[in-house]
């Protein structure tokens, strides 16, 4: 199976035919599948993407894509690495594969292949991945376990205002039957059926209230209207969230509103809007794709989610629709319209290392690797801002951008470890330069200036410990930590420092700490009986007896004398023996 990499706007237009022939056959089709969606939305991306197209051979029509992009994301330890998402996510319902049946078998894991051999990524995630269990095996299973990690995504929990804990996992639609007569009598309960037929007709004669559905003269004045009330309810609590969705919405809906495919019925109470669906038309698939709700809150009767839903729906039947789609969320009102539910998961692929594949950021990610570097330089991270130019001349070596950000960094960097020093924070200072030198270890200035502050650091030490000590033996414990942590940040392997702060944790009872950093001073000076002992009592305390017995056999081994470990030694054995 040859799959090609599309990347050029050019390239992904002459897919057209092909792609919309695919769509019509494949019955996991859905419409954040189609054509109008995903060319829509590729033309319209600030971000790199691409479109794996799989054919049989080189001169054969195409028979499965997968479109996705390309994001770059910071890791605050490592610096940048790319992210792969599915297309069109997260404004998306649902993402997934487009295949013809007979060709997933070959495409599906040529897929998996061509995503590991061409994109440098460290995290791949599929979500809302419509797509049968069939499917989902055959694509996943070609990222060897040995490389990979597969898991599932867990979404954030959501409790709705009146108490609901909803599962976005699950999914809810609503099969629809040859006549809307037979819906009411078949699927809907007593209640919501004489609530429907009474709120239709009141609708349909126009009196209280009615129902319009926008057309190419009055699509723009009804979205215009879901926005205010979109805005409304959403923009104080969630402003981030309502900001991506409107900026999505004025790139998506007026192309779908242009092909037929947005069903936009608006309610009104006299002259005045108090409800607005957002719905798209699959006639392929038949579906009736119910995406996002405007309404005037204020309002209670009649029930604009109930009336526009109910409307819809008799529209979607009358039309010769067979699925009504209310998306995700098991919330309680779905399913007063004889719902179904289905199960639609995300998961995520991780390299098994943490790093890009390749060892490289991904080619296409540079622009906005830079635009990264830049905002780092400007909020004085200077670390990771090294960091990721570093990264962008590995794969571009001769990135004249990156390399003139690395001298700025690199100078901003230099002069802000002076700036500390001279403000008296030597140890702050150090860091600082040891930084430097981790990006750039043929750095002279910052080499100099580091050999000076720990020289400097190093005079300072006795008075420092000897400050440190005083605290620690008038009970000042407090000041005491404060003490020896501010000698370890300027010498990390300073023995005694961290010992008495393993004490001082000991004393605080603060067991799992105290085991922690006396086993830290353990390495740094192996031979010190006392240091053995104490880790021995805070393992003791952590119930961790045998490992306890071995510390006290350690001290006791560098200290034969030593009575405490020998007591302590002694009655863990005779606990054994009870």
């Amino acid at each position: 199976m040859q799959v090609d990499v599309i990347e050029r706007r050019e390239d992904l237009s002459r897919l057209k035919d092909d792609w919309e022939r695919v769509y019509g056959a494949d019955p996991e089709g859905q419409f954040f599948l189609s054509w109008i969606w995903i060319s829509n939305w590729l033309h319209r991306a600030l971000f790199p993407w691409v479109v794996l197209a799989a054919r049989e051979d080189e001169e054969g029509p195409f028979v499965a894509f997968l479109p996705l992009h390309l994001r770059t994301e910071l890791d605050e330890k490592r610096g940048l690495y790319n992210s792969i998402r599915m297309g069109a996510s997260y404004f998306a319902v649902y993402t997934g594969f487009l295949c013809l049946p007979e060709n997933e078998a070959e495409a599906l894991p040529a897929f998996a292949s061509r995503i590991q051999e061409t994109l440098n990524w460290t995290r791949l995630h599929l979500d809302d991945l419509f797509a049968a269990e069939r499917r989902r095996k055959l694509f996943l299973d070609a990222f060897a376990a040995d490389g990979f990690v597969a898991e599932k995504i867990v979404r954030h929990r959501h409790f709705t205002s009146i108490g609901e804990d909803i599962d976005h996992d699950v999914y809810i639609y609503v099969d629809l039957p040859d006549s809307w007569e037979e819906y009411l009598d078949s699927q809907l309960g007593p209640r919501t059926r004489r609530d429907v037929r009474n709120f239709l007709r009141k609708a349909d004669a126009a009196d209280d209230f009615r129902i319009t559905v926008a057309d190419s003269s009055t699509t723009e004045h009804a979205l215009d209207t879901f926005v205010r009330f979109w805005t409304a309810q959403w923009e104080a609590k969630a402003p981030g969230y309502a900001r991506s969705i409107l900026g999505n919405c004025r790139n998506m809906l007026p192309p779908c509103a242009q092909a037929g495919r947005l069903f936009v019925p608006v309610l009104w109470q006299g002259d005045v809007p108090i409800g607005v669906h957002v719905a798209f038309i699959d006639r392929e698939k038949r579906s009736l794709v119910c995406f996002l709700v405007g309404r005037d809150t204020s309002v209670k009767k009649p029930p604009p989610g109930l009336v526009l839903h109910a409307f819809s729906i008799r529209w979607a039947i009358e039309n010769g629709f067979r699925t009504y789609d209310l998306g995700t969320g098991d919330f309680s009102y779905k399913y007063r319209f004889g719902s179904r539910e289905r199960l639609v998961e995300g998961v995520r692929v991780l390299t098994k290392d943490g790093t890009n594949l390749g060892g490289r950021l991904d080619r296409r990610s540079l622009p906005a690797a830079l635009s990264w570097i830049r905002r780092l330089l400007a909020e004085r991270r200077f670390y990771l801002a090294a960091i990721g130019c570093k990264q962008v001349l590995a794969a571009a070596p001769d990135n004249a951008e990156a390399e003139a950000l690395l001298r700025q960094v690199e100078t901003a960097a230099a002069n802000r470890a002076l700036g500390l020093r001279w403000d008296g924070k030597l140890a702050d200072a150090a860091q600082a330069c040891r930084q430097i030198l981790e990006v750039d270890p043929g750095h002279a200035d910052a080499r100099r200036l580091l050999n000076e502050l720990e020289a400097e650091m190093q005079r300072a030490l006795p008075a420092a410990l000897s400050s440190a000590k005083q605290f620690h033996q008038r009970g000042q414990i407090a000041e005491a930590e404060n003490a020896y942590r501010a000698i370890l940040k300027a010498n990390p392997n300073h023995f005694e420092a961290s010992y008495l702060l393993g004490l001082v944790f000991l004393q605080q009872h603060k067991f799992e700490s105290a085991e922690r950093q006396i086993g830290l001073a353990i390495r740094l000076q192996p031979n010190v009986a006392a240091s053995h002992y104490n880790r021995g009592l805070a393992l003791m305390h952590l119930g961790r007896r045998e490992e306890a017995l071995a510390s006290f056999d350690s001290a006791i081994a560098l200290k034969p004398d030593y009575a405490f470990a020998i007591t302590q030694r002694d009655n863990i054995l005779k606990n054994a023996q009870v």
